[in-house]
């Protein structure tokens, strides 16, 4: 398995992976990150979970597992 973490370099989100700023990681949070990579658009700020400079697929199996307590 490879070893993924959540970044904590470009990731100032509180909590982690509160992507619309609502206090709270769920399923919208989700929502808007699939919208956000489906759109190719820039990883940035809170939208890149894994903090690798890329926005992707990793980041949102990241914060599926964030929203899980995984």
């Amino acid at each position: 398995a490879l070893p993924i973490t959540v970044g904590s370099g470009g990731n100032s989100c509180e909590p982690a992976g509160d992507l619309n700023s609502d206090g709270l990681t769920n399923v919208l949070d989700i929502v808007l990150l699939v919208n956000l990579v489906l759109a190719a658009n820039d990883a940035e700020d809170c939208n890149d979970i894994n903090d690798d400079g890329t926005l992707n697929i990793l980041d949102v199996v990241l914060l599926v597992n964030i929203v899980l307590g995984n």
